[in-house]
C-alpha cells in the first residue's frame, strides 16, 4: 500500500467525516474541556470541519491518504487568518451555548487565553497534526510536518508556531527535530500547553 497527500480545499466535505476525529486526537484534552465532555466535543467538531470560517474547516488540511483511507492530517494557515478564524469558532460556540451552560463556556473561554500566545500575523500556525489510531511511528506525522512546513516556505513566511500539549512527549520531540524550540508556556484548568516556535 502507498500513501499519498491531498489538499481537501477543492472537495471539503468528501472527508470531513474522517477529518473531525483525527482533529479532536491532535487537542482532545482541551476539547473535551472546552465543550464539556469528549462526546460534545466530537458532536461540535463534526461541524467546525464543515464550516469555512472554522480554524479546522476540512478545506485547510492535507490529508494523507492510504489507498481511500484517511491515516493522517494537518491543518495549517496563516497568523493572520487564524485570528479571523478563532473569532468565528468563539462566535459559533457562544450561539450554540444557553443559560447557565453559556455562563460555564464565558469562563471557560477566558480561561483559555492563559494557554496560548498570541500568534502574530507573519507567522505560519500548524493548527492541528494527528495520525489515525494505530498508524504511529510510520513516519506518517513527518511527512505531514515537512508538508506544512514546504507550505510555509512556498507562502514566504519565515516564522512557523505550534502550540502542543506539554504532556505529549512524541509530538514534541518530532517539532524540535524540525528545529523548533520552546518559545512560551501557558498553564490553566490543570492543562499545560507550549508554544514552540522555527525560525526559516
Amino acid at each position: 500500500m502507498t500513501e499519498k497527500l491531498h489538499r481537501a480545499a477543492g472537495a471539503p466535505e468528501e472527508h470531513a467525516d474522517a477529518l473531525a476525529p483525527l482533529v479532536h486526537a491532535a487537542a482532545g484534552s482541551y476539547f473535551d474541556w472546552l465543550f464539556g465532555g469528549r462526546d460534545a466535543a466530537r458532536a461540535e467538531l463534526a461541524l467546525w470541519v464543515r464550516r469555512p470560517s472554522s480554524e479546522v474547516w476540512a478545506g485547510r488540511a492535507t490529508l494523507l491518504l492510504r489507498d481511500d483511507d484517511v491515516v493522517g492530517a494537518e491543518i495549517s494557515l496563516s497568523g493572520a487568518e487564524l485570528s479571523g478564524c478563532r473569532k468565528a469558532d468563539g462566535l459559533a460556540v457562544l450561539g450554540a451555548a444557553t443559560g447557565a451552560g453559556r455562563a460555564s463556556l464565558l469562563g471557560r473561554l477566558a480561561a483559555a487565553a492563559g494557554l496560548f500566545a498570541p500568534v502574530d500575523a507573519e507567522e505560519w500556525y500548524l493548527s492541528k497534526l494527528a495520525v489515525a489510531p494505530g498508524t504511529a511511528r510510520r513516519g506518517f506525522g513527518s511527512r505531514l510536518l515537512d508538508e506544512s512546513l514546504q507550505a510555509a516556505t512556498d507562502a514566504g513566511f519565515r516564522r512557523c508556531r505550534v502550540d502542543v500539549e506539554a504532556s505529549n512527549e512524541s509530538a514534541i520531540a518530532l517539532y524540535e527535530s524540525r528545529g523548533f524550540r520552546l518559545a512560551h508556556e501557558g498553564a490553566a484548568a490543570g492543562m499545560r500547553y507550549l508554544a514552540l516556535a522555527r525560525e526559516a
